[in-house]
């Protein structure tokens, strides 16, 4: 039956000949294989010179190669028995990732970073990925919803996290495809987004009626909660009136 991909079948005719003259009875046809099949329903006769044509099937469901022999029992008083052997090669496609798992670490807000993803195909048929699915919004890829791997060839994809504000962030792909063992694979991703970010314990401040050449004080509280220093290079005052200093 030579290489059938995986879950497909092939049917390959034969005939059973009767050379004599006389009528042969084919009492039983066997297959000792449970890949293989033959189209036989029950005891037939085949007239004195005469032929009949059989169907024999392969379904690749078992990997790699396979072998099976079919057994004819008829009445000749000769040859009462006669076997066919049969073989078959199952192809079927085996998807590898590089890895199920990627930490991309702290990466600044307005930056990125990236990797890349290796699918491979460590079978003998062509594995084809059906959908390449990306979650969690700051998580991209420059890779084709579907695409194909021929057996032991890779495919490269890039992977970018591109945060859009602080905190921590997990992403998951999901990649189908039709190897019939693993048709859902999946990569764990997880990132953390840098900010420093700014906050005050007041929008304003009203200094009232201050008395000419008096001064009057009056703080802000400013704090920073992001996951990173906040650095402040300077503070700029709209009227020279107003002196803003620092205190720890």
């Amino acid at each position: 039956f030579g290489d059938v991909l995986y879950g497909n079948t092939v049917e390959i005719p034969f005939d059973i000949l009767n050379i004599g003259n006389y009528d042969l009875t084919v009492t039983d046809i066997t297959v000792a294989s449970d890949d293989f099949s033959v189209d036989f329903s029950g005891e037939f006769i085949i007239d004195a010179e005469g032929q009949v044509s059989m169907t024999a099937s392969y379904t690749a469901e078992i990997y790699d190669d396979v072998t099976g022999q079919i057994t004819i029992t008829t009445d000749d008083p000769v040859d009462p028995v006669v076997t066919i052997s049969l073989s078959g090669t199952c192809l079927y496609p085996v998807i590898t990732l590089g890895t199920d798992f990627y930490d991309f670490g702290g990466v600044l807000v307005g930056e990125d970073n990236s990797f890349i993803l290796e699918v491979g195909n460590d079978g003998t048929s062509d594995l084809h990925v059906s959908d390449f699915m990306l979650e969690d919004l700051y998580y991209t890829t420059d890779a084709d919803y579907e695409f194909v791997v021929a057996p032991g060839d890779y495919e490269f994809i890039n992977v970018t996290f591109t945060p859009g504000t602080y905190g921590t962030f997990d992403g998951l792909i999901d990649i189908l495809c039709d190897d019939p063992v693993n048709p859902e694979m999946q990569v764990n991703l997880i990132a953390v987004g840098l900010a420093s970010d700014i906050t005050a314990d007041v929008e304003s401040l009203d200094f009232g009626d201050v008395e000419y050449t008096h001064d009057l004080t009056m703080g802000v509280t400013i704090g920073n909660v992001g996951n990173i220093d906040l650095v402040i290079s300077e503070v700029l005052n709209s009227e020279e009136c107003f002196a803003p200093h620092f205190t720890d």
